[in-house]
């Protein structure tokens, strides 16, 4: 068996990010969160096709999501969040 790495370039995210132009995503890491959550929909602004709905983030965790976008996407943030998202390269 051989091993795999997994790589990716990572994105610091505090505030809603639009426009990301078909993100491979790895996963997201939150370094802090008060009721922060996360939405990732399809689409260039706020509103297009959600492909993650709200989803609630935890200090100190991982969350694996390894999902690609079609087209322009965008990540809601709500509540206050300090996260990284790990884009594949």
């Amino acid at each position: 068996m051989q091993d795999v790495a997994i790589l990716g370039r990572p994105l610091r995210i505090t505030a809603t990010v639009n426009n990301l132009n078909s993100p491979m995503i790895i996963g997201v890491i939150c370094a802090a969160s008060t009721a922060g959550t996360i939405t990732i929909a399809d689409s260039a602004q706020s509103g297009g096709t959600t492909q993650l709905a709200t989803t609630t983030l935890t200090a100190g965790t991982f969350l694996p999501l390894y999902m690609k976008c079609a087209g322009a996407t965008t990540i809601t943030v709500g509540g206050t969040l300090d996260a990284t998202l790990i884009l594949a390269n």
